[in-house]
Formats: C-alpha cells, sequence, structure tokens
C-alpha cells in the first residue's frame, strides 16, 4: 500500500497537444496512420493490440465464420493494393471464398449476414473496432488486424484478384499490378491489371502502368510487348515515366545487339536531365561504349554519371 500511494492517477485527454502532434509527424511518415491515430487517440490504438488479436483467434476458432470471413475480404481488399474502403457491396463476393459451401449459405441470408457483420464491427473499445464503417456503405479495417492477417500467410484467394480489379480504377491497378507482381509473385495478375491501366487513357495511371507492364513483359521474354509498352510510356511524355522508359528500351535494344538503337535511346534519356535516369543512361551508355570498345566514349559516359 505504501508503494501504491506512491503514484499519483493522472487523466490524460485523447486529443493530442500541438508538441504531440510534432512527434506524431516525425515519428510516423504514413498520413493515413497519422489521421487514424488522431481519429482513434494513441492509448486506443495501441492499447486495443492484445484485444484485436483475441478478436481474429476467437473468429478463426468459428466464433462466428461469416462474420470472420467478412474480415478476411477487407483484408483481402488492402492486401491486393486497395487504399479506398472497401464497399459493402464487395464483402459478400470477397468473403464466399474463405467459406466452405454449407456457410456460403449464410452469407446470402440477409438475418446470418448482419449478424456476422455486427460482429466484425462490434466494439472492441470506444473507438476501435475489426471493420470501422467508413461513410455510406463501406469499412475500414482496423491496421493492426490487416498485420495479423498478413503476418499469418492466408493467401489472397485468386478469384478476388479478378473481383477487386473489376472495381477498380485505373490508378488503383496500377497498385494492384504492384502487389500482384512484388509481393505475391502472381505475373499473369501483374500483366492483366498494368494492361488494362495502360489502356485506360487516364493520363496519371497510363505512363506509369506502361512502363512496368515493359519492363515485367521484357523478364518474360515478350520483346515486342516491351517495346510497344516503352513505346507507350514515352509517348505520354511523362516528366518522371519517359526518361525511365527511355531508359529500359536503351537496355532492350542493347541485349538484343541494336547497337545504334540503344545509344539514341539512352540519349533521350539522357537529354531529358531527370535526376534519376538520366545519370542511369550515362553509365548504361558507358556499359554499352566499353563492349564496343570505345574506351575514350566509356570513360567519358562513366564521367557525366
Amino acid at each position: 500500500w505504501d508503494v501504491l500511494s506512491g503514484f499519483e492517477h493522472v487523466f490524460i485527454s485523447r486529443n493530442l497537444t500541438e508538441k504531440e502532434q510534432e512527434r506524431l509527424a516525425s515519428a510516423v511518415s504514413d498520413p493515413e496512420i497519422r489521421d487514424r491515430i488522431r481519429a482513434v487517440g494513441l492509448g486506443e490504438y495501441v492499447g486495443a493490440a492484445g484485444q484485436v488479436a483475441e478478436a481474429l483467434k476467437l473468429g478463426a476458432a468459428g466464433a462466428d465464420s461469416v462474420g470472420y470471413a467478412l474480415v478476411l475480404a477487407a483484408a483481402d481488399w488492402r492486401r491486393c493494393g486497395m487504399s479506398r474502403p472497401v464497399p459493402a457491396a464487395m464483402l459478400s463476393a470477397l468473403a464466399e471464398p474463405h467459406l466452405d459451401q454449407r456457410r456460403r449459405t449464410r452469407l446470402h441470408d440477409q438475418d446470418s449476414f448482419s449478424t456476422g457483420l455486427a460482429w466484425a464491427t462490434r466494439d472492441i473499445n470506444p473507438n476501435v473496432s475489426l471493420l470501422q464503417p467508413s461513410g455510406p456503405d463501406s469499412y475500414i479495417l482496423y491496421d493492426y488486424a490487416l498485420d495479423l492477417i498478413s503476418n499469418q500467410g492466408i493467401p489472397v484467394p485468386p478469384d478476388s484478384w479478378a473481383v477487386i480489379m473489376a472495381d477498380a480504377d485505373a490508378s488503383e491497378l496500377v497498385d494492384i499490378g504492384y502487389a500482384a507482381r512484388v509481393t505475391y509473385h502472381r505475373t499473369e495478375t501483374a500483366i492483366q491489371a498494368w494492361s488494362t491501366a495502360a489502356s485506360s487513357g487516364q493520363d496519371d495511371a497510363v505512363p506509369t502502368a506502361a512502363c512496368n507492364l515493359g519492363v515485367l513483359l521484357e523478364e518474360q521474354g515478350d520483346a515486342d510487348g516491351a517495346k510497344a509498352a516503352y513505346q507507350q510510356a514515352i509517348d505520354s511524355g511523362d516528366e518522371d515515366w519517359a526518361p525511365a522508359a527511355w531508359d529500359h528500351l536503351g537496355d532492350l535494344l542493347r541485349e538484343q545487339g541494336e547497337v545504334a538503337g540503344a545509344r539514341a535511346a539512352y540519349q533521350q534519356a539522357i537529354d531529358s536531365g531527370d535526376k534519376t535516369w538520366a545519370p542511369a543512361a550515362w553509365d548504361h551508355l558507358g556499359d554499352l561504349l566499353r563492349e564496343q570498345g570505345e574506351v575514350a566514349g566509356a570513360l567519358a559516359a562513366y564521367q557525366q554519371a
């Protein structure tokens, strides 16, 4: 009692002070995470971790199979590269692969669906739930729940990629392609996502998708497809992706023995003055000149890089 009496009961406001806001900005680089901490409260954000983990274990153990499937559906949405809240209308289609045939019938029963959604959205504390409503008919998966599900290695069902891509716009397809290729090594899915985005006509998505598609097609041995994709990125005139495409095209032409074409492509990247791709193109031009026995030219190119 003497020890306990030495403590003082302190009440801390959920709202961050100005200094705490500054510390948050320096400690957390992701603006979405910062916004969630401001909205939820730091104590609730951190303190809910154990209860979130327990809720997921209960769901996996069968506490509410439909509710747990809805949580996994929201996780698949995020893991495939989508950052906006998942529409309620998408939850059933994405939850289906996580249920056996008998339980799928419950998913399409309105009462069972509502009960499952209530389980997934129930309060863990006043500001935290596994699924959190976000605007009309859409939901956000709690960040820590997403981390736990991802760390468990639960795969994204193959059919879910197609369902999500059908609801995505061109910019989102770029992100889906990146997740498919880099995180899950789904080459065909990435090709499909980037091809669709590249043909969308959406200015902010086309050059990114086209250049990434070119790199992927080149890796798959489709030189003609890669050239066409690089050319699309070049023709966009995008100040970031056109120089990248010129440099990649130079590498491809060099591998094919088209020395003059490769030199011209590298020069285009150099002439762009891009702080990343101009030095890269000088370096690659140096390699090409060295291979051609042009030692002085290679030295000069490397010096420029």
